[in-house]
């Protein structure tokens, strides 16, 4: 653990003139006698060291400690008292103990203090941990010295070095959630264990508030400093599925190593804490009009006749798909729009059996307003992508002026998803503007990057960007050169890029937007933290409003609804506030109609 880190240690008293109880212990080859509480015996932060690998693997040795957990009868977590360990917070003062089959150990429980010989090994992780191993005492003989003592604890206050506190016991106080829980199977019928990602500070994407390359490095080096994955089970596990990101709560347990992060398993004293509030939707200015940028998180209605189901990235049946629209259409009451731009559409065309098509009339009926959509002239699909974005508007509110644009020209026929513009006018006011909802390549897929030899960018890079990143500045670039164009043939400079553009903030295909002028309004007009998505505990914005100069004069207000990505995927009842009717937050924006 690196020097500096703040730790509070809860000391355990150090007991004396217990009475030993040898243990005598056959095995099949030798009599062997269990160490007396009397013997010399070596401290355990010299056998773990601060190397991965123990000095001493393949020695017998004898160590004195606490019994914090008890696994089975045969296996135990043994700590040394704080008064009797080395001091070096670099070393774990604990080691996993895994007695011979034939060793027999009576009124064993956590709070023992005992004596015990064993042989070090190195365990491998699976996969390979950071350390790669982790230390045990195999083999091993015991004695019980004394009953009853004070179990050593190490109150975590801010940073976790998960391979220096390896099987040690530890307390953390406060903490947040950083992403709710998670299955611990595939088994959707599986609510009794779980695993949840807690911190102890708001965790950001590196590339949302440093530049690619080394500083993300770093930073991504000290998010994991800051967080653990809890082995969440029984009543505790019920507690954890109700929590949001952000909720609070306190918990102590043993410190495991993990490849990407480190674990916290057995636990105990685990306790809810704050809850973290849900904004509302911010109340509508006056003579304001209402662009909500939104990822519906793969709307698909099989053959828009009840059948067709499950489908290919949607709703598995007819029932969850009319659930995952009913969500969304309760969502959007909530947030009163005048102008839907929509990713994550299937790509069904736009006859009245498409998924746009059934959304738009979902919402004409339960929200009793005129909400019409964006058709392309002439066009059956937009690209060939499983999933597209979509435009809808009150046209009661707004008239669409000038024919809807498309750009298909590479990356846009492959790999990010065909943009679609379309130019409004408000009835009342003089507001005209022009609206461009985007998709960009996502992250993931990485497999498949290396194929795109003309874009070696494309390969994951290990600078923070992950992979298709190059697709993705590509995008940018060819996609403010068309609004350009646009911009001069319709005559309409204010203009809305609006969408799931898959870059933080600090990455080079926003940089190259905001660097040519285009202005990121929910920064513009909110201070940090701003978020739009949460991955691996870590949040960040995938999702933007970016307007031309021209049109941030006219610009109320803009922000996001943080609804969604703080919520658990888990979804067992009708939507409310607080309940998850996406993965992606919405962007909203309000437009002065004078």
């Amino acid at each position: 653990m690196a020097a500096g880190r703040s730790l509070l240690l809860a000391v355990a008293l150090w007991q004396t003139g217990c009475q030993p109880t040898a243990v005598v212990v056959t095995n099949d080859q030798t009599m062997q006698v269990a160490p007396a509480c009397s013997d010399p015996h070596t401290l355990i932060g010299t056998i773990q060291d601060h190397s991965d690998v123990s000095p001493m693997v393949g020695q017998r040795v004898t160590v004195r400690g606490i019994v914090t957990r008890q696994l089975t009868a045969h296996s135990f977590f043994l700590q040394e008292p704080v008064a009797s360990a080395d001091g070096d917070p670099r070393t774990s003062d604990a080691l996993l103990v895994a007695l011979l089959p034939t060793a027999q150990l009576a009124g064993v429980v956590a709070g023992s203090e005992l004596i015990v010989s064993g042989l070090v090994i190195e365990q491998a992780q699976q996969p390979a941990a950071a350390s790669g191993s982790v230390t045990l005492l195999s083999q091993a003989l015991a004695t019980v010295c004394d009953h009853a003592q004070p179990l050593p604890i190490v109150l975590i206050d801010q940073l976790v070095d998960d391979i220096a506190l390896e099987h040690m016991h530890v307390a953390l106080s406060d903490w947040q959630v950083a992403e709710p829980m998670r299955r611990s199977t595939n088994d959707d019928s599986v609510v009794s264990s779980g695993t949840l990602h807690v911190a102890s500070q708001n965790l950001y994407q590196p590339t949302q508030v440093v530049l690619p390359g080394t500083a993300a490095q770093q930073l991504a080096l000290r998010n994991r400093a800051h967080s653990l994955q809890l082995q969440v089970q029984g009543v505790a596990a019920e507690q954890a599925w109700q929590m949001r990101a952000g909720d609070r709560l306190s918990v102590s347990g043993i410190v495991q190593p993990q490849p990407e992060l480190g674990q916290l398993i057995e636990l105990a004293d685990f306790e809810l804490g704050a809850s973290a509030l849900v904004q509302p939707v911010p109340a509508q200015q006056d003579l304001t009009m209402r662009v909500v940028g939104l990822n519906v998180q793969n709307l698909f209605n099989g053959d828009g006749r009840g059948g067709a189901f499950p489908t290919p990235r949607g709703a598995a049946s007819a029932a969850q798909y009319q659930f995952q629209l009913d969500q969304l259409v309760d969502a959007i009451g909530q947030l009163q729009p005048h102008v839907l731009a929509l990713q994550e559409l299937e790509n069904d065309g736009f006859d009245q059996y498409s998924s746009i098509a059934q959304l738009t009339q979902e919402l004409n009926n339960k929200l009793q307003q005129a909400w019409a959509f964006v058709q392309p002239t002439a066009a059956e699909m937009l690209g060939s992508d499983a999933i597209s974005v979509g435009l809808l508007y009150r046209q009661d509110l707004l008239r669409a002026v000038e024919p809807a644009a498309t750009l298909r020209t590479a990356p846009f026929d492959q790999l990010s998803r065909t943009p679609l513009v379309q130019r409004f006018r408000s009835l009342e006011g003089n507001l005209s503007f022009m609206v461009s909802v985007n998709h960009f390549k996502s992250k993931g897929g990485c497999q498949n990057a290396d194929m795109h030899e003309d874009e070696p960018g494309n390969a994951n890079q290990d600078d923070g960007q992950a992979c298709w990143n190059a697709a993705r500045l590509q995008s940018a670039q060819l996609l403010q050169q068309w609004l350009g164009d646009l911009q001069q043939q319709q005559d309409e400079d204010n203009i809305l890029i609006i969408g799931d553009l898959n870059a933080y903030r600090m990455e080079q295909p926003i940089q190259a937007l905001t660097r040519n002028g285009w202005i990121d309004l929910v920064s513009r007009f909110h201070s940090m933290p701003l978020y739009s998505y949460r991955y691996r505990g870590q949040i960040g914005t995938l999702d933007y409003a970016l307007a031309s100069p021209a049109l941030l004069p006219r610009v109320a207000n803009a922000w996001y609804w943080n609804v969604n990505a703080d919520a658990s995927a888990r979804q067992l009842q009708r939507w409310q506030p607080g309940a998850r009717f996406s993965d992606h937050d919405p962007v909203v924006v309000d437009l002065k109609l004078y």
